[in-house]
């Protein structure tokens, strides 16, 4: 025959609760923890759910965070915006520990490729490394759109303003093919 509902009330002010079970060693250890003067549920183990259970967030379920036996999921189902935040960073990293993006507060946003930097905001733009590869055209825009292409210490190169293509003694852009002047 069921016993039906169980109940457990602490009716001491600010009382706790606590649940042990034996540590494997001889010994007890609470495992689950309800504190009632800082009204907290803590789990002093690990909390382990089946796959395609569902812990859920909200009075309607609005957070997911779920594992269907072969893709991880922390989803919003609810109403308003997803938002992860960090006191100084944020990290996105593979399960081997090499970064995909870090964003810095107050600093850089950077992407990266096999664990490698290859693209990042600074605080008067964007920072590659490596290629640019583009399918169509680039383009400049602002009153007086400049691109400057140069070695990494400035010592050569041109620039491509709206009055012309110069290099970096000021002479007209020459394009050359096996030593021939174009």
């Amino acid at each position: 025959r069921g016993l039906g509902d169980v109940y457990k009330r602490q009716k001491q002010d600010d009382g706790d609760v606590s649940f042990a079970s034996d540590n494997g060693s001889g010994g007890t250890t609470t495992y689950l923890f309800l504190d009632g003067s800082n009204k907290r549920i803590q789990f002093n183990t690990d909390f382990i759910t089946g796959d395609n259970n569902k812990i859920t967030f909200g009075n309607s379920g609005d957070l997911e965070i779920y594992h269907d036996g072969s893709n991880s999921y922390i989803k919003d189902t609810g109403t308003g915006n997803l938002i992860i935040q960090g006191s100084s960073r944020i990290e996105l990293k593979a399960a081997n520990d090499k970064k995909y993006l870090r964003a810095i507060v107050n600093g850089a946003v950077s992407l990266y490729y096999d664990d490698v930097e290859k693209l990042a905001t600074t605080s008067t733009g964007v920072s590659v490394t490596g290629t640019i590869s583009a399918d169509d055209n680039i383009y400049l825009d602002g009153a007086a759109p400049v691109l400057n292409v140069s070695s990494s210490n400035n010592a050569s190169g041109f620039r491509i303003n709206v009055t012309g293509i110069v290099d970096s003694t000021n002479n007209l852009l020459r394009v050359q093919r096996s030593g021939t002047t174009m």
